[in-house]
């Protein structure tokens, strides 16, 4: 369920246009997103994906100006009204939630991690582990578990129970400067029992 090195997987059409380039350090990621809460960028998988854990390498190499421009990984994506996003803003963790077109932002994210070790923007290169199953995430950085979000129907939505994956570097519409990430040895295994 890994993606491979030699093949650029498909892109999503929606959003602002972004750049997807195979360098060697791994699938550089820039300027993805809109201005809403959901992560666009490089998709991959299968809609059928239920419980699976997300591994990756990744780097920040550009942070952007604005306080939410950051890595953005979608999981469980169906499209842009079913899917849960990661977004590592200059604050820390906050995932956010689309389901059935009910949405969340930055003032009822699903969950909250704070903390300037959370950021990714050291541009160094990071270990990151998402685990979905059922209606629990679970994010590991580094090795270490930094939040764990249980969705109880949040903003009265179903939690979002499969989907594909989703790769970002989003930057805001008034942002002066790029966001730029690199993803490499993505690896998607099935989870859960």
């Amino acid at each position: 369920m890994g993606l491979p090195h030699n093949k650029i997987p498909p892109v999503l059409k929606k959003g602002r246009v972004h750049i997807l380039a195979v360098t060697a350090d791994g699938y550089e990621v820039k300027n993805s997103g809109n201005d809403g809460w959901n992560v666009v960028g490089v998709s991959a998988g299968k809609e059928d994906w239920a419980d699976y854990s997300l591994s990756c390498k990744l780097k920040m190499t550009s942070p952007g100006a604005d306080w939410r421009d950051g890595v953005w990984i979608g999981i469980r994506y169906m499209d842009e009204m079913n899917l849960y996003t990661i977004a590592f803003y200059a604050r820390g963790i906050f995932i956010h939630k689309m389901s059935e077109g009910v949405g969340t932002n930055d003032d009822t994210p699903l969950k909250i991690a704070e903390g300037e070790n959370l950021t990714l923007r050291d541009a160094k290169w990071h270990d990151l582990k998402i685990t979905a199953v059922k209606n629990v995430i679970t994010i590991s950085l580094d090795g270490k578990e930094v939040l764990k979000a249980e969705d109880k129907d949040w903003n009265e939505a179903p939690y979002v129970a499969k989907g594909k994956i989703v790769l970002g570097a989003r930057k805001w519409t008034n942002s002066t400067s790029d966001c730029v990430a690199v993803f490499k040895d993505v690896v998607v295994e099935k989870a859960g029992k």
